[in-house]
């Protein structure tokens, strides 16, 4: 075998950071694209911005945020009561914005997953290093894991077994092939009746957009049979604007409700 010349392997591209202003800070429900000038003190968690460090040009979409990420963020901060002393998981979580927001106002465990692949743990280790201070991870359990969706759900539950009073699935709808799967380990994982599963999406290629709402469908029927209530719509600057469909369409952030009879 031969020895690679130097430079043969394009070199890895360092992490990118963007900052995620909280409320109480920027006194609405938008982010304004924040710089790292307006963090505020990391001690005070009613005025402070976020920095979220994302992976460069990752081929699982972890490099981005995303803007149904912010706005189920937005969403948390707004009614804290949703996951206030309750536990908390979040499948596919990037950067994992929507768990720290959790940690952050008073939920009592966060499992944050995404695809097991170390460098999109390790990136989130470090957000909620960051992000979460001393004082907060005393009163809230988080905890970082990989999960594939689908599989065996045992690793993430609570102390015998318990299951979880929240999922969080913050623009995952567009892998049309996983749909099925992440259904499993949302239904393996909520607590029935009382759980409640919080999606949020948008139609990045219009064209899917049936594909996408596909999710739903599955979900209402056998063998999962949620109820599902849309809670609210939100219109931000689309995530790509150089891409092709109605840009009235590609800015929307959707918001549903899933929950068990």
């Amino acid at each position: 075998m031969f020895d690679e010349p130097e430079g043969f392997f394009a070199p890895d591209k360092k992490p990118i950071t963007q900052y995620y202003t909280r409320r109480a800070l920027r006194g609405g429900c938008c982010c304004d694209g924040a710089t790292e000038a307006a963090v505020a003190d990391p001690n005070n968690n009613n005025v402070r911005t976020l920095p979220i460090r994302l992976v460069s040009d990752h081929p699982l979409y972890g490099h981005l945020l995303w803007n149904a990420g912010i706005s189920l963020s937005d969403f948390l901060e707004s009614d804290p009561a949703i996951i206030r002393a309750k536990s908390v998981l979040e499948l596919g979580a990037g950067g994992g914005l929507p768990s720290i927001i959790c940690a952050l106002e008073g939920a009592k465990r966060v499992v944050i997953t995404d695809y097991p692949d170390e460098p999109l743990l390790e990136n989130i280790r470090y957000n909620v290093n960051e992000n979460i201070p001393a004082t907060f991870k005393a009163a809230c359990s988080v905890e970082v894991m990989g999960h594939l969706w689908g599989k065996a759900p045992e690793s993430l539950l609570g102390p015998g077994g318990e299951k979880f009073d929240v999922i969080l699935l913050s623009d995952l709808i567009f892998n049309h092939s996983c749909h099925v799967s992440m259904l499993e380990t949302c239904v393996a994982c909520l607590k029935p009746q009382t759980g409640k599963i919080i999606v949020t999406y948008s139609h990045h290629v219009p064209r899917n957009a049936d594909k996408d709402l596909m999710f739903f469908t599955l979900a209402k029927n056998p063998p999962f049979n949620f109820m599902c209530e849309h809670l609210w719509d939100r219109v931000m600057q689309p995530m790509f604007p150089e891409d092709s469909g109605p840009v009235e369409v590609r800015s929307q952030v959707h918001c549903y409700l899933l929950t068990l009879p």
